[in-house]
């Protein structure tokens, strides 16, 4: 991949959507105690990286682009919110973690297979899908895009291997990006009210392939982890420590209420140990869980792996379907199964969200 290539036109696009985006936060007034803390900028292991900013939305928005900032590599990262029409709220809210394509609707300019040209603020299918499905629901959804941010508009090419694997890393990256919009879904208010839009404590995650993996990072319950344990990954036989980042602290207020990992990468390369091996993986959710797994990929040895980890330490309860003849991203591929797993997926975020 052309990486040069690539960086050019992801930085053309954002500059096409400069206006756009300021006159979204130009619309969205912060209220009067967002000043910020003096920790705000404090290590993000050791620190709440929480910051108490409340952003007023008018009434009769049907959606709008944000962004939050992720507190262990910094990046700014867009996210497309859409609320359910005549709604007052206080709403729940699912926050969708792309797969290894993005969210968006992008282009491959030079014909070599991989999209080097991202339409940030402009939703691919599987987003519109999944936008109509939760706000049809009367969801608030949001949709944080890790990938345009760090130089890249899909999980393929170079960064499909270390080192540019770790800058998108499902495992301790993008987990960042989905705990920064729990915060910023939490401080969303009305303009006229000043009343919260979204439930703070009824939030969930939804995650697709690479996606998943993040998802499965975001709800992992920390302190399960042994003391003297060392955050490592390996790639083909080479061990990374330095490179490899512990968990994203949860905010103050607590994590996400619910999670479901569509065909995750659960193997996680060694992060949460040898989840194969039994009693060598430290695995647990805070949360309880919905993973569908097509029985034809490759992913789905491993996240039974995972599974019976978490069977096994406790935590959050498994919901698991299984599907077979289907393989991986079996959600976009307008099988009967796709439509089956989604009514699922609302059937599970209604028992946890709404009760």
């Amino acid at each position: 991949m052309n990486g040069s290539k690539s960086n050019q036109a992801i930085k053309l696009l954002k500059a096409t959507k400069v206006l756009f985006l300021f006159l979204v936060l130009l619309s969205c007034s912060k209220g009067e105690d967002s000043e910020p803390k003096e920790d705000e900028t404090k290590d993000p292991v050791t620190e709440d990286p929480i910051t108490e900013t409340s952003i007023s939305i008018d009434p009769g928005t049907a959606s709008l682009l944000l962004e939050v900032k992720n507190q262990t590599d910094g990046a700014t990262v867009p996210v497309y919110i859409a609320l359910p029409p005549n709604e007052t709220g206080p709403l729940k809210g699912v926050v969708v973690l792309h797969g290894s394509g993005g969210p968006w609707a992008d282009e491959d300019t030079d014909n070599d297979g991989i999209a080097d040209l991202c339409h940030v603020g402009e939703p691919s299918r599987q987003t519109r899908e999944w936008r109509d499905l939760l706000i049809d629901q009367k969801y608030l959804a949001a949709f944080p895009d890790s990938y345009s941010p760090r130089g890249t508009c899909e999980n393929e090419g170079d960064y499909k291997n270390p080192p540019l694997k770790f800058k998108i890393s499902g495992t301790f990256i993008r987990n960042g990006d989905a705990l920064a919009v729990l915060e910023l879904l939490r401080n969303l208010v009305w303009a006229d009210s000043k009343l919260p839009i979204v439930d703070p404590d009824n939030i969930a995650v939804v995650g697709f392939s690479d996606g998943g993996t993040a998802a499965i990072s975001t709800v992992f319950d920390a302190e399960a982890t042994p003391e003297d344990w060392v955050w490592k990954q390996s790639f083909s036989g080479e061990e990374y420590t330095s490179e490899i980042f512990p968990p994203v602290p949860l905010p103050s207020r607590g994590g996400y209420k619910a999670g479901v990992f569509y065909y995750a990468g659960a193997y996680h390369n060694g992060y949460y140990g040898s989840l194969c091996s039994s009693g060598k993986g430290i695995y647990k959710t805070y949360c309880n869980v919905l993973v569908h797994l097509p029985l034809e990929d490759p992913l789905t040895e491993n996240a039974e792996c995972l599974i019976s980890t978490m069977e096994q330490n406790g935590g959050g309860n498994a919901l698991v379907y299984r599907y077979e003849g289907l393989g991986h991203g079996f959600d976009g591929n307008d099988e009967p199964e796709s439509t089956e797993a989604r009514n699922r997926t609302i059937d599970f975020l209604r028992e946890q969200l709404d009760n």
